[in-house]
Protein backbone atom coordinates (compact mmCIF):
# COMPACT_ATOMS: atom_id res chain seq x y z
CA UNK A 1 0.00 0.00 0.00
CA UNK A 2 1.75 2.91 -0.88
CA UNK A 3 1.75 5.55 1.52
CA UNK A 4 2.32 8.69 -0.16
CA UNK A 5 -0.85 8.70 -1.81
CA UNK A 6 -2.32 8.76 2.09
CA UNK A 7 -0.22 11.76 2.43
CA UNK A 8 -1.18 13.23 -0.86
CA UNK A 9 -4.75 13.18 0.16
CA UNK A 10 -3.76 14.75 3.74
CA UNK A 11 -1.92 17.73 2.53
CA UNK A 12 -4.37 18.41 0.00
CA UNK A 13 -6.92 18.48 3.31
CA UNK A 14 -4.20 20.67 5.11
CA UNK A 15 -4.52 23.16 1.95
CA UNK A 16 -8.15 23.35 2.38
CA UNK A 17 -8.13 24.14 6.14
CA UNK A 18 -5.32 26.48 5.62
CA UNK A 19 -7.50 28.31 2.89
CA UNK A 20 -10.67 28.22 4.89
CA UNK A 21 -8.68 30.43 7.67
CA UNK A 22 -7.45 32.62 4.66
CA UNK A 23 -10.11 33.14 2.95
CA UNK A 24 -10.12 31.06 -0.60
CA UNK A 25 -12.24 28.83 0.36
CA UNK A 26 -14.35 28.66 -2.87
CA UNK A 27 -11.39 28.00 -5.06
CA UNK A 28 -9.80 25.23 -2.88
CA UNK A 29 -12.79 23.47 -1.59
CA UNK A 30 -13.68 22.95 -5.45
CA UNK A 31 -10.69 22.00 -6.55
CA UNK A 32 -9.89 19.54 -3.29
CA UNK A 33 -13.47 18.25 -3.85
CA UNK A 34 -11.99 17.25 -7.62
CA UNK A 35 -9.15 15.49 -6.82
CA UNK A 36 -9.21 14.23 -3.45
CA UNK A 37 -11.51 11.08 -4.97
CA UNK A 38 -9.64 10.86 -7.52
CA UNK A 39 -6.40 10.44 -5.26
CA UNK A 40 -8.39 8.41 -3.25
CA UNK A 41 -9.61 6.19 -6.58
CA UNK A 42 -5.85 5.84 -7.32
CA UNK A 43 -4.73 5.51 -3.50
CA UNK A 44 -6.96 2.14 -3.47
CA UNK A 45 -6.40 1.29 -7.10
CA UNK A 46 -2.84 0.71 -5.76
CA UNK A 47 -3.56 -1.30 -2.67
Amino acid sequence: MPIKYFFLIWILAIIEGRAAETGYTVYIHATSRMMIPYAQAVFWDSV
